[in-house]
């Protein structure tokens, strides 16, 4: 990592690399749903009815999970988000959503706004959609160059009364710490609690959540948030990613 404080640019580009990595087609099918929101907020105007499109163009992966399989099977038939199924809430959301903190992140209102929007869309729980909304806002601040992230996500869960299990979790982030750039000490302290909130099942244990096997799509999550926290001003993006951050660069 370079010395100099991360710019913008260096935190949008660690953001993506960290999130899609170096072979854009690896990791869990829904990188592939996530890139298509990623390629859509490089467009002069956001469209959620050509994103929709965007995602019903691909196939359907039989090994996404079933709230979002499902997700998308009736949005390809329907306008409106799917109904609650009985699903429980899943991490999918947060993973695919995630790109827009891109696009929204100058606005604490947009991100929540649009990350909401968006994951309800995909995902018919309520904790399943919160939680992406609260992995988009501690991007934001990353991006912001704000290390210390629980004030803006406690606020923003509060504010939209949000499952209590969740904000429960966000007031429990120690505040104040401020791991150093590119050290990875401290990794785990700094994300524990939201990476909670996105894998966590309403109906589960809390206290088994650190038994389970590390889900990829979580470490997908946290490659992003690190990255957007850090920047990777020296890795390779693949050319259309490279082109996004152009167009962003100049909206």
């Amino acid at each position: 990592m370079p010395s100099r404080q991360p710019t913008i640019a260096d935190r949008r580009r660690g953001f993506l690399f960290g999130l899609f990595g170096a072979t854009d087609d690896a990791g869990p099918p829904e990188l592939r749903l996530a890139r298509l929101v990623a390629l859509e907020i490089g467009e002069p105007d956001v469209d959620l009815h050509r994103l929709v499109r965007r995602w019903t163009r691909e196939p359907v992966s039989p090994e996404l999970s079933s709230e979002m399989r499902g997700a998308v099977e009736w949005l390809a038939n329907r306008e409106p988000p799917p109904p609650d199924l009985g699903l429980p809430p899943g991490i999918g959301a947060a993973l695919i959503t995630i790109p827009l903190a891109l696009r929204t992140y100058p606005s604490g209102q947009n991100v929540v706004s649009g990350a909401y929007h968006v994951a309800r869309l995909l995902d018919p729980h309520p904790v399943g959609q919160w939680a992406a909304v609260a992995v988009s806002v501690v991007t934001a601040c990353f991006l912001r160059g704000r290390g210390d992230f629980a004030p803006d996500l406690i606020e923003a869960l509060r504010e939209n009364d949000a499952p209590s299990g969740l904000l429960a979790m966000a007031r429990r982030i120690p505040t104040g710490i401020r791991p150093e750039p590119g050290s990875g000490v401290g990794v785990e302290g700094l994300l524990e609690a939201v990476l909670e909130a996105v894998a966590r099942r309403s109906t589960a244990d809390p206290a088994a959540i650190g038994h389970r096997a590390p889900d990829p799509r979580a470490i997908r999550l946290a490659a992003a948030l690190i990255g957007a926290r850090d920047g990777m001003a020296h890795q390779t993006l693949s050319e259309d990613l490279e082109l996004l951050l152009g167009r962003l660069e100049t909206a």
